[in-house]
């Protein structure tokens, strides 16, 4: 007979298939109401091993649904080194995330409700995952696909993402100290809408120093940053993933 984890693994990715699925028989052999609001959550870590790796991060993932209020959460064990998990309540869903133990990562997905909530807020949290791991982010971080919608749904063709950022910022896409600051300067300077004034201000600089790297800018681009404002952005915000692993701290350098 199969067990209970294998049978709850098969239905799941049968849900997430998007296959026909009665709903009805899937909440009763998962033991998980589907017709409410979830939260989808996957939780993991490089540093588990042995064979206490599922325990450790089940443990986690329930965690998790109790410090949210929440109930008890589906946990399911896909293989590596991680979990996949959804919390549900009868309630529109707030998450809140305390403090992760030191070697654990978790990538958060999006509210929704229903069958459809259930898969939709499990491709965000893959997704989330996934722009976790480009960027290098470190144990003990959350990452939640709203606040990285934009580059997940950008960076899904990494070849296209770098022909993009090398496209728009051209030798401005270099990771030397020197252009790392410059590229960061370039970023507040556009969301302060081209202010010298408010950029010196968020970066706690002089106006005049601002004014020297955004000539440098010019210079580098070849053209006034302020023609491609979204393009720059977004081009700003994938440097730090197609650059590999480590370098996403430092792109936040003044």
């Amino acid at each position: 007979m199969r067990s209970a984890a294998a049978l709850r693994a098969e239905t799941v990715q049968a849900l997430l298939a998007g296959g026909r699925v009665d709903p009805v028989l899937a909440a009763r052999r998962l033991r998980y109401e589907l017709d409410r609001h979830h939260v989808a959550y996957v939780v993991w870590s490089d540093d588990v091993e042995g064979g206490d790796q599922y325990g450790l991060l089940e443990s986690a993932a329930s965690q998790l649904a109790t410090d949210a209020h929440l109930g008890p959460p589906l946990v399911v064990h896909l293989g590596g080194q991680l979990v996949f998990a959804w919390a549900g309540s009868r309630t529109p869903i707030t998450m809140s995330v305390g403090r992760l133990a030191e070697s654990i990562r978790v990538a958060l997905g999006s509210p929704g409700s229903g069958v459809e909530g259930f898969r939709a807020s499990h491709r965000e949290a893959v997704q989330a995952r996934r722009v976790a791991q480009l960027s290098g982010r470190r144990p003990g971080s959350v990452t939640r696909y709203e606040d990285v919608a934009l580059v997940a749904v950008a960076s899904a063709d990494l070849d296209l993402s770098r022909e993009f950022v090398a496209r728009e910022l051209g030798s401005l896409a270099e990771q030397d100290d020197d252009t790392v600051r410059l590229a960061a300067t370039l970023r507040v300077y556009l969301e302060e809408q081209a202010s010298p004034r408010r950029t010196a201000q968020r970066l706690g600089v002089h106006e005049n120093t601002v004014k020297n790297r955004v000539r440098s800018i010019r210079e580098l681009l070849g053209r006034p940053p302020e023609e491609r404002v979204a393009e720059i952005l977004v081009a700003l915000r994938l440097a730090r993933l197609t650059r590999g692993q480590g370098a996403g701290d430092r792109s936040r350098e003044p």
